[in-house]
């Protein structure tokens, strides 16, 4: 209904589409009162120490085994700093402030500003070790394709049936929630959680001072060491695969592929994987 809100307001003065706004608001008044749509419920779901424990194991099997990207340090950061996965593959090392513990988040997803939207947030002590583990080899700190993680991470939890159910987004309530279990204020979880106002945590207000149930989590110490050569080896090879294919289409915009290394591809579904990740 947002979209057809959004489409509505700008399809007759931008696109000369005789759709009036105010017809949009009447018919949204009556759905309101035949009950035919109402508000989104909130979801709460947190995945429990054994679930996690499980994707961890998992992710972490898969990654030693096949250089694969790493996923289970991807999983622990979001939960540390509660950012969403398109911030996390976004954040850059030029916009880290080690000395006061901060990074600069860059259009941060919010409701009413698309884009401009930067915001400074507090890291936790996980969230920073998490960060000096990662090797320098982009500007990004975590140079994956965010729609790539998303499949993977979907295909992870689809391994289980407790955490079928479970969503990425959800590692974020996971992490506010957490952090006023640990006896944190509203205004220190909004410095780490980006919120805008106080009403968007509201829902964690019942929460009780129980403490971090993650406090000596094991997989902490797996994910505060330093990539293997190996993986830093392979996600260069990667970078270098992206950057080559772009300059490419940037030369032949019309005509690429006669130009195209297929060689460094395994098949049509890792080129098109390029294709999509970020310049």
């Amino acid at each position: 209904m947002q979209h057809l809100y959004g489409l509505f307001a700008v399809a007759e003065a931008a696109y000369r589409i005789p759709l009036k706004y105010e017809d949009m608001q009447s018919a949204m008044r009556t759905l309101r009162r035949l009950k035919i749509v109402g508000k989104a419920a909130k979801r709460d779901r947190r995945p429990k120490l054994a679930e996690l424990d499980a994707l961890m194991e998992e992710t972490y099997t898969r990654s030693v085994r096949s250089n694969a990207s790493p996923l289970h340090g991807i999983v622990a950061f979001a939960i540390s700093s509660s950012r969403r996965l398109s911030e996390i593959t976004g954040l850059l090392w030029e916009d880290v402030n080690y000395a006061d513990k901060k990074v600069l988040v860059r259009n941060m997803k919010h409701p009413g500003q698309k884009k401009g939207n930067d915001v400074w947030v507090l890291l936790s002590d996980e969230a920073l070790q998490i960060i000096m583990s990662m090797p320098k080899v982009d500007r990004r700190i975590f140079p994956y394709d965010p729609d790539s993680l998303s499949t993977a991470f979907t295909r992870l939890v689809g391994l289980f049936d407790e955490t079928n159910d479970l969503h990425f987004h959800d590692l974020r309530h996971e992490s506010i929630s957490r952090a006023f279990e640990k006896g944190w204020s509203a205004a220190e979880v909004r410095m780490i959680s980006g919120h805008r106002s106080w009403s968007a945590l509201e829902i964690y207000t019942n929460l009780e001072k129980i403490g971090d149930q993650l406090e000596d989590w094991k997989w902490w110490d797996f994910v505060f060491k330093p990539e293997p050569p190996e993986r830093i080896d392979a996600l260069k090879r990667q970078l270098v695969r992206q950057r080559l294919v772009k300059k490419i289409i940037r030369k032949s915009p019309e005509n690429p592929w006669p130009q195209m290394p297929t060689h460094l591809f395994h098949n049509k579904y890792s080129l098109m994987q390029i294709l999509r990740s970020p310049f």
